[in-house]
């Protein structure tokens, strides 16, 4: 489940932060947190491209009026529901 506010929809469609998270989590030690802290990269990816900036100096910018022109706060929540559907099965 990805739960993210405004800013990391404002930069990616459903099925991107789906592809992302599932690839993360299907690596060898990925984790929800690992799944969340690629979204927050890839929105920075993008804002920085769009802004014609390299990552860094998006960051370098303070934080506030400068750098909200340039992306929109950004919260990530990734959950891994496998236990759900583990428990779900043992029932029937």
């Amino acid at each position: 489940m990805i739960i993210g506010t405004d800013g990391l929809w404002d930069f990616m469609s459903c099925q991107q932060a789906v592809d992302i998270v599932g690839a993360v989590l299907r690596s060898p030690g990925g984790t929800p947190v690992k799944a969340a802290e690629a979204l927050k990269m890839a929105v920075l990816e993008a804002a920085a491209q769009k802004s014609n900036m390299s990552v860094n100096e998006l960051l370098d910018l303070p934080q506030g009026r400068a750098r909200r022109k340039k992306h929109d706060d950004l919260t990530i929540v990734s959950r891994c529901c496998y236990f759900l559907y583990a428990q779900y099965d043992s029932l029937y």
